[in-house]
């Protein structure tokens, strides 16, 4: 049982000294979605919608 509490100490340690400032976990996620939402406002309006819903579902 030392072993497991002289190894949460040293993580707890670890976990004090982190910096504040963390990297996103999924950088590119908002380009993505950026992209995905460019593509259906570009189908919207070469169809003549404004019915996301429509274009996204095919009706």
């Amino acid at each position: 049982m030392t072993t497991l509490e002289a190894r949460k100490a040293e993580l707890t340690s670890l976990l004090a000294d982190a910096s504040d400032d963390k990297p996103d976990l999924l950088p590119t996620a908002a380009a993505i979605s950026v992209s995905a939402y460019s593509v259906l406002i570009i189908s919207a309006s070469d169809s003549g919608s404004s019915n996301l819903w429509a274009i996204v579902h095919g009706g």
